[in-house]
């Protein structure tokens, strides 16, 4: 599966089951109205060029990664987008997905949507080579272990966060002056 710059675009029950080497350009999920959609993704290796998950009316998106903790790399920026009443869930838990992000991560859209994380034992890696703004000011729930992995570039904090657990291998982090919270070990490697 290569689908070089198009956008695929996924709403309802769906199901991605990758195999080694698979890659979407843009992934778009979405609901609408009053609907949901509820998307798996795993067992396997997903490249992604983008991820934006988008809830619209008073709709429900869920994307599970709970049942076969897949591999998600994302190339570029990880979005939520909220609707006042919508909701947006990634269900993580009772599995280890491995993300990695190597770019922005925001939360935008009405103040009164709710995206909740309901973290599993996998990670959360800054891999980017350039600077990356992270805002998980507006996610309730902690996230996995967050590790920083980088070779150029900052790691730069555009809101608050609470994780699992902190490893900091390589690269700049800068948290901006937002509150990070770790509730397990905080590692720096030389």
């Amino acid at each position: 599966l290569d689908r070089g710059t198009s956008t695929v675009h996924l709403s309802g029950e769906s199901v991605i089951i990758p195999r080694s080497g698979d890659r979407l350009n843009d992934l778009l999920i979405t609901a609408e109205g009053g609907g949901a959609t509820a998307l798996t993704i795993g067992p396997g290796a997903l490249g992604l060029a983008n991820l934006k998950v988008s809830s619209s009316g008073s709709s429900t998106v869920i994307l599970n990664t709970a049942e076969h903790a897949p591999r998600l790399v994302v190339e570029g920026d990880l979005t939520l987008v909220l609707a006042d009443s919508g909701a947006i869930t990634v269900d993580q838990s009772g599995a280890a997905p491995d993300w990695e992000i190597g770019g922005n991560v925001t939360v935008e859209g009405g103040l009164a949507g709710r995206a909740a994380w309901k973290c599993g034992s996998g990670r959360l890696a800054a891999t980017g080579n350039q600077i990356q703004r992270w805002d998980w000011s507006r996610v309730s729930g902690p996230l996995e272990q967050i590790v920083i992995d980088k070779r150029w570039g900052a790691l730069v904090l555009t809101g608050s966060l609470a994780c699992l657990g902190w490893t900091h291998r390589l690269g700049v982090f800068d948290p901006g002056g937002h509150e990070m919270a770790c509730h397990g070990d905080f590692t720096i490697e030389p």
